[in-house]
């Protein structure tokens, strides 16, 4: 199996579904940047998972298993009373210091990138803790127009920004889609950015578009 996401998580059973939500929302901006820019062009070949999840438990955790939909895990105890006090800005350091030390268990039990990992949280932290990157840029033709989807993965949210530029110069610069920070919210509502007769259109991974701009309104013509 290649190894391809990385989840830190909360053991649910103990706590409120939002608070355990809360944790794994926070810290996808980290784990999305360790997918992207490690594991994604490492494509790691791993014995039995493509999912490692460090698993944080306030009870006496299971140190190691993989289990049968391909998720290996690593149990560390979580201190609450440690994370509760915890300012929303000093989070971020709290979720790389477990992600660090979930790795460095797991590797007793399996082989796993940790280098490659460890570079990408310093790479992460060397740049401001910012996970930004450009989903898709299309040349769109005889409009004379470029557009980009570019996208960006904070602690508190995910935003999509359509750039549609003419001759250099943009005619659109906008958030066009705002979400919680998980995949699973924001990963379906987009796709592509196309002509379609004479709209631009954001396609989707679903049947509905989630934007149409007539040209008309950005200097071009079909």
């Amino acid at each position: 199996m290649i190894l391809k996401s990385f989840y830190l998580n909360l053991e649910r059973r103990h706590f409120p579904v939002d608070y355990g939500y809360g944790l794994l929302k926070g810290s996808r901006f980290i784990c999305n940047f360790i997918e992207r820019t490690a594991l994604k062009p490492l494509k790691f070949p791993a014995d039995g998972f493509n999912r490692i999840c460090i698993h944080l438990d306030p009870a006496p955790p299971t140190e190691f298993f993989v289990n049968t939909s391909g998720v290996a895990a690593v149990g560390l105890p979580f201190e609450q009373e440690r994370y509760d006090r915890l300012a929303f800005e000093e989070r971020p350091h709290f979720y790389i210091e477990m992600i660090q030390t979930g790795v460095r268990v797991m590797e007793k039990h399996c082989p796993v990138p940790r280098r490659e990992i460890e570079e990408a949280l310093e790479a992460f932290l060397e740049g401001g803790c910012l996970n930004e990157w450009v989903h898709v840029r299309r040349n769109l033709g005889s409009p004379g127009l470029t557009a980009s989807l570019r996208c960006k993965l904070t602690q508190a949210k995910f935003t999509l920004n359509l750039l549609v530029e003419k001759a250099g110069s943009a005619v659109f610069d906008a958030v066009v889609l705002e979400t919680d920070p998980d995949e699973n919210a924001f990963a379906y509502r987009f796709k592509d950015v196309v002509l379609q007769g004479d709209k631009l259109v954001v396609t989707t991974k679903t049947t509905s578009h989630l934007i149409e701009i007539p040209l008309s309104s950005l200097g071009g013509s079909a």
